[in-house]
């Protein structure tokens, strides 16, 4: 994908921003879970690779 403002081209889950849908192969949910703590967030983005996103959602 090309920036239409600065020419930047990027995968199109490399971008980042506030957007309520991310390009990418894996998925976690947790439903009815107390808030993550930053430590589990850590390890989670390590063991997922090198371009996680964190989506929050609420209903």
């Amino acid at each position: 994908m090309a920036c239409n403002e600065c020419g930047s081209t990027n995968l199109a889950g490399d971008w980042r921003g506030d957007f309520g849908v991310h390009v990418a192969n894996l998925a976690v949910q947790f439903n009815n879970w107390p808030p993550l703590t930053d430590q589990f967030v850590g390890e989670l983005r390590e063991r997922l690779g090198p371009r996680p996103r964190l989506i929050y959602r609420h209903i």
